[in-house]
């Protein structure tokens, strides 16, 4: 297999990775920057610290280090009665993490799809089958992703025209999709007994709502690929958990009344 140099937009994602892993790979920094973030105003290392349970010198040392990382901003904090003032600690308002971008690009092209529909310039169907289309490209992806990482654990080479996925990558697949989370639980079914007890994108699925199910359908037929069958996805009856439930049947895609558009 021949190895290639990543390309430049690889190489900055490898940079934030390792700037990432650098500022969160110590589990005491992630609650400092976690309990900073959620706080309704800057705060102080004595604070942070009484508030974490841990020695103020610890906690400066982790607010200073996320300060050079860009991931924190310092200033000072005057009572008014003198003295001298405190410095303060607050989560940098610039600081956007990878994921948070992909979420805006998704939100814009989800708004541009709707508001074509609306007026006109393209069929629900085929926004419907377009971004099924893009999710099962996605699903097929990652699908290949996780075989080549569960050969490498178990030392079996898995072939793609098998019936089922071999079990190290349909359990791959699973604690994925947990991660991103869709809450898998697996009935006695298999595959096709799997049902997603909440939507990984709840916030866009109640803007864009048949959108989102098109796209998620796709990424599970991708994903779940056996020979000769094909699963479609039934939306469930809890709306707040967008309930979906994968299933080796002639089902179609949500209904063309039932994609949300937005001006």
């Amino acid at each position: 297999m021949k190895l290639e140099a990543p390309s430049t937009d690889r190489e900055q994602d490898l940079a934030a990775l390792a700037r990432l892993g650098e500022a969160f790979g110590e589990p005491t920094r992630v609650r400092v920057y976690g309990l900073l973030s959620s706080a309704a105003a800057p705060c102080s290392a004595g604070e942070l610290a009484q508030a974490l349970g841990l020695h103020r010198t610890v906690v400066r040392a982790h607010l200073e280090r996320l300060v050079e990382l860009g991931f924190l901003v310092s200033g000072v904090r005057h009572t008014g009665r003198g003295g001298r003032p405190a410095k303060v600690y607050a989560v940098a308002p610039e600081t956007v993490l990878p994921e948070h971008r992909h979420r805006w690009l998704a939100e814009a092209v989800l708004d541009l799809m709707g508001r074509l529909v609306e007026e006109g310039q393209l069929l629900p169907s085929s926004a419907i089958g377009s971004l099924e289309a893009a999710g099962e490209t996605c699903g097929k992806l990652l699908r290949e992703s996780l075989a080549v990482s569960a050969e490498a654990q178990t030392g079996r080479a898995a072939s793609g025209k098998e019936q089922a996925l071999p079990a190290a990558t349909r359990l791959a697949a699973i604690r994925w999709l947990a991660a991103a989370g869709y809450e898998p639980r697996p009935g006695p079914g298999g595959v096709a007994d799997l049902t997603l007890d909440a939507c990984a994108f709840p916030d866009l699925h109640e803007r864009h709502g048949g959108l989102v199910c098109a796209f998620d359908q796709g990424l599970l037929r991708g994903l779940f690929e056996t020979a000769g069958a094909e699963l479609a996805l039934i939306p469930g009856g809890d709306e707040d958990a967008c309930r979906l439930e994968p299933a080796l049947a002639d089902i179609a895609v949500p209904a063309v009344d039932e994609v949300a558009v937005h001006a």
